[in-house]
């Protein structure tokens, strides 16, 4: 199935992890649309090459570090005013625990907190928008992650690299609906969704390799493509029913319930809360 895409000119639609893979098809199609392009990468070369087909300036961030993220949020803040969309994409899967620069689980930063703190930080642009909304890609692999919320970055017992993933990819799905809770009567809403198990760069240390969503075993006879694999995020960023979406999540195309971790209101509200203070925002945040 393709998504077709509705004209998106005077729409700023900001897309991380957008130098590759479903991030990469997603910005394409959406610049294509006539969209205000915010594409955010790593790589340097692929970022500055990918966004000069699409006319519109890069943006680099290194989601393992803090400071790269609040560089980045100051940069889009001086450039756009509003922004109408924020397509949260970027992370990745690793094999060994390592730690960031801000000391705290590589995985469970790259794929959660630093999505987190962009998103605080932008809120204000989001909020200037008519009709904002945030995409979050998450995984079915969320139905395997367990949370403490006193021990996000996961330092006791022994380490479980899909057992890690999992769990940042469940806290990407409470964050979402707690999103839509919190601002929902400010008009923002939030999804997150699961692409299917997809050919590209996310596998362990950020290799190219399979997705950890399925055995190692199937995943070539079930991997699908990566416009495949942007279908679904390109359907939340553009739907005009906002209604059916708002808090949701999706497998693919289809609206599903999450695990019951996931639809707990307590535990996305107790995990925000452990989150900002993790990370260092005022209470309250």
């Amino acid at each position: 199935m393709s998504i077709r895409v509705p004209d998106m000119t005077g729409q700023v639609v900001l897309v991380t992890g957008s130098s590759s893979g479903i991030g990469a098809v997603a910005a394409g199609r959406l610049a294509q649309a006539g969209a205000t392009l915010i594409p955010v990468g790593r790589s340097p070369e692929r970022t500055a090459r990918l966004a000069g087909g699409w006319g519109v300036k890069p943006y680099l961030a290194d989601f393992a570090s803090f400071d790269s993220v609040r560089e980045l949020a100051e940069q889009i803040a001086a450039d756009h005013p509003r922004v109408d969309v924020i397509a949260h994409n970027a992370g990745g899967f690793h094999s060994q625990r390592a730690e960031t620069v801000d000391g705290h689980d590589l995985t469970m930063q790259t794929n959660y907190f630093s999505m987190f703190l962009l998103n605080h930080l932008l809120t204000p642009q989001l909020l200037a928008a008519p009709a904002p909304r945030v995409v979050i890609t998450s995984s079915a692999m969320h139905r395997i992650g367990r949370l403490r919320l006193d021990d996000l970055d996961r330092r006791r017992g022994r380490y479980n690299a899909g057992a890690t993933y999992g769990a940042s990819k469940l806290a990407a799905t409470l964050f979402a609906a707690e999103l839509s809770r919190r601002y929902g009567n400010q008009g923002l809403i939030a999804a997150s969704f699961h692409p299917g198990v997809v050919a590209t760069g996310i596998g362990a240390d950020s290799a190219a390799g399979p997705r950890p969503d399925v055995p190692l075993s199937n995943a070539g006879r079930m991997q699908r493509t990566p416009e495949e694999g942007a279908e679904p995020l390109l359907y939340l960023a553009t739907t005009p029913d906002r209604e059916r979406i708002a808090g949701a999540y999706f497998s693919r195309l289809r609206k599903v319930r999450p695990r019951r971790a996931a639809r707990s209101q307590r535990l996305a509200s107790e995990l925000w809360d452990a989150t900002a203070t993790l990370i260092g925002l005022p209470a309250g945040s």
